[in-house]
């Protein structure tokens, strides 16, 4: 996925790595200088990837708030799919303009807000089996997309981007009416996001691709 640029980190580190290993030499870096040396002798002791968030869906993170709200709400009011007339979304601007079109890729599922939001209602999650393109064509998903609809916040657009926040509003086939708390984006390192957590989002999300075996020897 190149909209982030996060696969050149990696391109990066490796292509240094191969030169290392021929012998070339630089004249120097950044983390040599003396305002680094603790970030520097910390290596291998402290992971700074657990000051990261840790994705639960599999889609772009601003839709996150909406997905799970959603599906508190479903499992809370014990609602199905088929129950719901409409569903209002409250979010920040940003949010509010992910591209709500219907997907014919998987980036395209992935990159959407429509989409994982009505994915959720629809199958109860956002993984890889809600965006993958033989799901793409789900009659289900496609309608429920029609009954969404997306509303700045004032107040919550004016905490982006130190937070990503959203609320959610559905209403039933029979008039009832319910609405979800503020959320904010799950999977904060302050979530107490642990090995056990890594662990079962692994299990979870591998397993419409990996045996439970492969999965097993993965971990």
């Amino acid at each position: 996925m190149n909209k982030d640029g996060v696969p050149f980190g990696a391109l990066v580190g490796a292509a240094a790595v191969l030169e290392s290993e021929a012998g070339t030499t630089g004249c120097g870096h950044i983390l040599e200088m003396p305002q680094y040396k603790d970030m520097v002798a910390s290596l291998g002791k402290k992971y700074e990837i657990m000051n990261l968030y840790f994705k639960p869906f599999t889609c772009c993170r601003w839709a996150h708030q909406p997905i799970q709200a959603c599906i508190d709400l479903a499992q809370e009011h014990k609602f199905a799919s088929d129950e719901v007339e409409s569903v209002k979304v409250h979010t920040f601007d940003s949010a509010a303009k992910l591209s709500k079109k219907i997907p014919t890729t998987t980036d395209e599922a992935q990159y959407n807000i429509a989409w994982p939001v009505a994915a959720a209602i629809v199958c109860g999650d956002v993984g890889i089996e809600q965006v993958w393109e033989p799901a793409l064509t789900n009659k289900k998903i496609l309608d429920m997309m029609q009954r969404l609809t997306f509303d700045v916040d004032s107040k919550l657009d004016s905490q982006f981007p130190e937070k990503r926040l959203a609320q959610v509003e559905i209403q039933l086939k029979n008039g009832q009416n319910f609405q979800s708390k503020i959320y904010a984006a799950p999977g904060e390192h302050t979530d107490n996001i642990d090995l056990a957590w890594e662990k079962k989002k692994f299990m979870l999300r591998t397993a419409a691709i990996l045996t439970r075996e492969q999965q097993e020897k993965s971990i």
